[in-house]
């Protein structure tokens, strides 16, 4: 399901630029009309359609900073200054992705452009959603000043040109590009300064010389040595389908230390000193060869993944001592072989995030194989040897040859075939071996048709369809559509979360009678079917439970069930803030809400931690 952003976007269509009157009508009216779209829907609409549109929305129908509501796209304007081509590679070298790019009305072979970036969270903070702009300003000095200004309505085009619905910049993310733009080419001596001059124009405050952003994948606010600072304001970002949130905290100064001549304000600027973060010692990168197939294709020149996926990869690996210099190597051996993803200011990327601190991003946020891998909560943890884990160490030990060990696991499914004993039995085989391919091709010689219970819904389509090859009898459970109201699906994801699986049920069976939604009219027609079927039924670990009788069936549980079981959710910050406040909260149990903020906070939280945004 594609995410749906925030934005002000006009009605009116154009295939041509208006006069000046007709501009003053349609931008004075422009946030009154707050959509709710996905990135190519506001695409088509804006670059093809010609419609104005706002990047920001407002609390009224006045297009001003003091009614501003909350921004999550940001956009800049190249007029003849900056070629597309240009434009898009400093993009890529800086990893900040293009969501569109369209041709303004003036425009010949692309000459006159409009690119806009979007967030991975809605900023709902006037000074931070100016920041962040202002960022993107100093990456592309090219662009029309004029677009520093969040207020700003702009025109539409006549043809989008480019359109990445996946691409996100965040907040931390912007400020080490930042730093990294200003330490590259000839500006860099003025570093320092340049740095300073950006913290005064925004408000960031600086630690060790960088905006001071922190983003956390835990709910634990770390404070080092030296000087510290209130956090001004969090973000807790949660992309749809991301298994973890992700928290931005910005330090910002608030007081206004004076204005320029041109009326642009001047913040007061404070300088915070930390330690860098220790590095982990003796790591073994042939371990994490062994167990992570995101290292061994970039390790072996075979990634192929987008800039966000390299760039967790080396924002884990730089938490190893050794770990830059690893990656160094095998990026510019890349590099010089021509591939141009990885021809990156990588010193300067690797110096600012030993700056920032930043700690390992976990697998769950950034990995695509993490459903196909058995890996810690980040690449560290995944190379270690972990508990309940059996090594085999090397000694003289004989292992039994694979057709043996396959003809073992055969003879051991027969038996258990020609029980009638309504006992679970459990049959162990090493990984690989062909367990799924062993238990299809025995299906036939058994006395009733069978359910196979397997982890994954893409598992379930491949032992689907060679169950179809075979020409049995079978079926598979639908999966949940992607097309659904989007809160609607989050009310799902909620129930499902919990445990609440009946709940679940009821709910998108209620929703689709109510709201008519087709694809979940027809998922319930599809699940419907699946309990009146008599022959083999293909399913995962967490639709299996919930099937209702199975007695007219064998059962097939592949790999292990007990995490579906027991449901486990987690409780963030910001609820256990909420819930402190209610009065209706029994003193035992805000006792325990009070310790658990103490536990993750550290005592005092109240005094050193205003919240806001």
């Amino acid at each position: 399901m594609q995410e749906r952003i925030a934005a002000s976007l006009d009605y009116e269509q154009f295939n041509f630029k208006p006069g000046k009157g007709m501009l003053a009508e349609y931008f004075n009216r422009i946030a009154s009309f707050e959509r709710t779209q996905t990135i190519p829907e506001f695409a088509h609409d804006i670059g093809n359609n010609g419609q104005a549109f706002c990047p920001a929305v407002f609390k009224s129908d006045q297009v001003s900073n003091k009614d501003f509501k909350s921004q999550q796209f940001f956009a800049l304007d190249f007029d003849e200054t900056l070629s597309w081509e240009n434009a898009k590679a400093r993009a890529d070298i800086y990893l900040l992705p293009i969501s569109f790019a369209y041709e303004t009305f003036r425009s010949v072979d692309r000459n006159r452009f409009r690119v806009v970036f979007c967030n991975d969270v809605p900023i709902k903070n006037l000074q931070v959603a100016e920041a962040m702009q202002k960022a993107i300003l100093e990456i592309f000095p090219e662009a029309d000043p004029i677009t520093e200004r969040l207020a700003l309505p702009l025109l539409g085009g006549k043809n989008t040109f480019y359109v990445d619905p996946d691409a996100r910049i965040n907040i931390a993310d912007l400020m080490i590009s930042l730093a990294t733009f200003y330490r590259d080419g000839d500006a860099s001596r003025h570093f320092s300064r340049r740095m300073r001059q950006f913290a005064q124009k925004t408000g960031l405050q600086l630690r060790n010389g960088l905006p001071y952003v922190e983003c956390m994948e835990e709910n634990v606010f770390e404070s080092g040595a030296g000087k510290t600072t209130p956090i001004s304001t969090i973000y807790i970002g949660v992309a749809p389908g991301a298994p973890v949130s992700k928290y931005y905290i910005v330090h910002l100064d608030t007081t206004i230390k004076k204005r320029d001549r041109y009326g642009n304000k001047i913040y007061d600027t404070t300088l915070v000193k930390t330690p860098r973060r220790k590095l982990v010692r003796n790591f073994s990168f042939e371990g994490l060869y062994a167990r992570c197939r995101l290292w061994q294709e970039f390790e072996d020149g075979k990634l192929k993944q987008k800039h966000k996926v390299v760039w967790s990869l080396l924002n884990n690996i730089c938490c190893v001592k050794g770990g830059a210099k690893r990656f160094l190597e095998i990026a510019e051996a890349q590099a010089k072989a021509g591939r141009k993803m990885f021809k990156k200011p990588w010193k300067s990327f690797i110096n600012n995030l030993y700056e920032n601190n930043y700690a390992p991003a976990r697998c769950e946020n950034f990995c695509p194989y993490v459903e196909n891998c058995d890996h810690g909560k980040n690449m560290l943890q995944t190379a270690k040897t972990r508990r309940n884990t059996i090594v085999q160490l090397k000694n003289d030990k004989k292992y039994a040859p694979l057709a043996d060990a396959e003809n073992d696991l055969i003879n051991k499914f027969k038996y258990v075939q020609e029980q009638d004993d309504n006992n679970i039995h459990i049959l162990k085989g090493q990984t690989g071996i062909g367990k799924s391919r062993i238990y299809i091709e025995m299906l036939e010689q058994s006395d009733k048709p069978y359910i196979i219970a397997v982890p994954t819904h893409r598992l379930k389509d491949e032992i689907y369809d060679r169950c179809i090859e075979k020409g049995y009898d079978v079926i598979k459970t639908p999966k949940l559509p992607d097309d659904i109201p989007f809160l609607i699906w989050a009310e799902i994801d909620r129930l499902y979360s919990i445990g609440a699986n009946t709940s679940a049920n009821k709910y998108i069976r209620r929703m689709a009678e109510e709201k008519q939604i087709p694809s979940l009219i027809e998922y319930m027609a599809d699940l419907d079917k699946v309990r009146s079927f008599k022959g083999h039924i293909i399913t995962t670990h967490d639709r299996f439970i919930f099937l209702g009788s199975t007695a007219d069936h064998n059962l097939i549980v592949d790999e292990d069930i007990i995490h579906v079981l027991l449901k486990i959710n987690k409780v963030t910050v910001s609820d256990l803030l909420q819930i402190e406040q209610k009065s209706c909260v029994h003193p035992f149990d805000e006792d325990e809400v009070r310790q658990k903020l103490d536990d993750t906070l550290g005592a005092g939280y109240k005094q050193s931690m205003p919240v806001t945004g």
